[in-house]
């Protein structure tokens, strides 16, 4: 999901936290974009489909240099 249009084709970082574990796992994830659409439903945002071409293993202290909420 995305609260803004994201271009087809471009590339894209995000994060995916996994929070079974204590304390939670958080992954950095660079891929594409493949589909972006706006649902009927309007709720202001846009599902998205991505692949994962790269990730990596984030640290909880480097969460804090990227300025995101742990």
């Amino acid at each position: 999901m995305s609260r803004s249009a994201v271009e087809v084709g471009g590339k894209i970082e995000y994060l995916i936290t996994l929070s079974g574990s204590n304390p939670p796992v958080r992954i950095r994830c660079l891929g594409k974009v493949l589909r972006s659409h706006k649902p009927a439903a309007d709720n202001g945002l846009f599902e998205i489909a991505v692949t994962m071409e790269r990730y990596q293993f984030v640290r909880p202290e480097e969460l804090e240099a990227m300025a995101v909420p742990a």
